[in-house]
């Protein structure tokens, strides 16, 4: 066909209708007939070659290169990076889409927090930060590797270092919620030093997400992991002496928790054997 379609007889695509095509001015059906031609015919290939401006083309190609190899970052990995977090690691977190999650989580939890302290008695409004506040993190970890993760498939099958990689996910979530978190829970009245109390179980309940993680899916730790905290805030609030949960003697506990699960999930590691090992 001539005159701006396909011809029908050769099957070749006319010079006016590649130039079209380039101007982007047929409809998306035909464009769409013009690009699954150029797919299979090196002809046109070669005439829309010629058509083509070398530097409009090369432009594009520097864009997408510049977009693969420096993609925009999001917030909170911009400020990783001025932490001294490299670009290399920085392209990593930014592909797993790692940050978004638990940054929306670590908000909205904060405003149930502020919201719970502002409405209830003293006793509940404590309950409410402890119980929330370790939540926070381990959630957002767990998030950070759930299954359908852009990068999960990829991160099995790339030669780059899976605890590298879980500590680096790691680190990213917990920079990004624990600053939240502490700082409306300072602002909180009558709140003081449990702001930082419940740091103790957040990091024991982290590292155990890890290492459970190794063995068990995403949304089985994060529901195995968030009905234990339930229970020791549940029995503390029942004794009505909360704070229970984050005496110098429970966070002794968590401590050996956090040793314990670091210990584990080092091994677990180390004996997956997966590309990219360990190091």
């Amino acid at each position: 066909m001539s005159g701006g379609d396909v011809n029908r007889k050769s099957w070749h695509c006319d010079r006016a209708l590649l130039r079209r095509y380039l101007d982007g001015d047929i409809d998306l059906v035909p464009s769409a007939s013009v690009e699954a031609h150029l797919m299979a015919c090196q002809s046109c290939r070669a005439t829309l070659g010629e058509l083509s401006d070398p530097a409009a083309l090369r432009r594009a190609w520097d864009g997408v290169r510049a977009q693969i190899q420096r993609p925009v970052l999001s917030p909170p990995l911009r400020a990783l990076r001025r932490l001294g977090l490299t670009e290399r690691d920085a392209v990593l977190l930014n592909a797993s889409q790692s940050l978004r999650g638990p940054w929306a989580l670590a908000s909205a939890a904060v405003f149930v927090f502020v919201v719970a302290a502002a409405w209830s008695s003293s006793e509940l409004s404590t309950a409410c930060y402890l119980l929330g506040a370790p939540l926070v993190p381990l959630l957002g970890v767990v998030g950070a590797f759930a299954t359908g993760d852009s990068l999960a498939a990829l991160a099995n099958t790339t030669p780059y270092s899976k605890l590298r990689l879980s500590l680096l996910r790691t680190v990213a979530v917990m920079v990004t919620t624990v600053p939240f978190v502490v700082g409306f829970g300072a602002i909180v009245t009558g709140m003081g030093w449990l702001s930082v109390a419940w740091l103790g179980p957040g990091l024991g309940l982290t590292l155990t997400a890890l290492a459970l993680l190794t063995w068990w899916p995403p949304k089985v730790v994060g529901a195995l992991l968030s009905a234990a905290w339930i229970a020791v805030i549940a029995v503390a609030y029942g004794r009505h002496d909360v704070v229970l949960s984050v005496r110098p003697q429970a966070q002794l506990a968590y401590v050996a928790l956090t040793c314990v699960t670091a210990i584990a999930l080092a091994i677990r590691i180390r004996l997956a054997r997966t590309p990219g090992g360990y190091a």
